[in-house]
């Protein structure tokens, strides 16, 4: 459910059971995991109205 917002949001990521993990580049600056860090916030927020139906 989740991975869907993050792709839409511009990370590709991928499901490990209970757990998420991101696929960013092996060179990355600090903006750019911040860029990272609130795309994946954006898309919790979007998924949370989808988890509490």
């Amino acid at each position: 459910m989740v991975d869907g917002f993050l792709q839409e949001n511009g990370v590709i990521s991928r499901n490990m059971g209970d757990a998420i993990a991101f696929c960013p580049p092996l060179i990355i600056t600090e903006a750019q995991i911040d860029a990272l860090v609130d795309a994946f916030e954006r898309s919790l927020d979007a998924a949370l109205p989808q988890v509490l139906r």
